[in-house]
C-alpha cells in the first residue's frame, strides 16, 4: 500500500499504460535540481508571473503555508472539467521532485503551473496523458474558487524520489 492507502499495483499499471516513448530525447538523469529555474538561470518569480498571467481567471500560483507554492482555483470548476494542460519541457532518466513520471524510465519536467501542482492525499484531480509528453489535470469533483487544487503524486510514480 502507498501513503495515502492507494494499491501500489495500481500506480504500476498507470505508469504502464502511460507508455514508454513521448519522442522526446532522455537526458542522463545526473542533472542535479536544488530547483529547476536556479539551475536552468530562470528567474523563478518571473516564471510564477508568466503563469499567472497565461491562466489569469482559472488559477493562481501563490506561496502555501509550509508547502512551497501551490496552485488555486480562481473561480469554481465543475467535476469533469480539464483544469490544466501540462507540457513536457525535458526528460529525465530519473525522478525528481519536480518532474511527473511518463513512461517506465522516463521523468518529464513540466511547466509551470503544473509543475508545483501539490500532493494531496484526497486530491481533487486526476490525471490524463495528453499528446504534449506530460498530463493534463481535470477536476475530480466540485472545486470552489481560492481552493488548492493537486493531485495523489503516487497515482503516476512508480517510484518517488522524495517522501510525500
Amino acid at each position: 500500500m502507498t501513503r495515502c492507502g492507494n494499491p501500489t499495483l495500481y500506480v504500476h499499471l498507470r505508469v504502464i499504460e502511460r507508455g514508454l516513448n513521448t519522442g522526446k530525447k532522455l537526458l542522463s538523469g545526473s542533472y542535479r535540481f536544488r530547483s529547476f529555474a536556479a539551475d536552468a538561470g530562470v528567474d523563478l518569480l518571473a516564471e510564477v508571473h508568466k503563469a499567472n498571467v497565461r491562466y489569469k481567471g482559472d488559477v493562481t500560483l501563490k506561496k502555501t503555508h509550509g508547502r512551497g507554492y501551490g496552485v488555486f482555483a480562481s473561480r469554481i470548476f465543475k467535476t469533469g472539467e480539464t483544469i490544466l494542460r501540462s507540457n513536457a519541457l525535458d526528460t529525465f532518466l530519473k525522478p525528481h521532485s519536480h518532474t511527473i513520471q511518463v513512461g517506465w524510465n522516463q521523468h518529464a519536467l513540466i511547466d509551470l503551473p503544473c509543475r508545483f501542482l501539490n500532493h494531496m492525499c484526497d486530491p481533487n484531480l486526476r490525471l490524463e496523458a495528453n499528446l504534449h509528453g506530460a498530463y493534463d489535470f481535470i477536476a475530480i469533483k466540485p472545486i470552489a474558487a481560492d481552493e488548492e487544487i493537486g493531485f495523489d503524486y503516487e497515482s503516476c510514480e512508480y517510484e518517488l524520489d522524495e517522501p510525500i
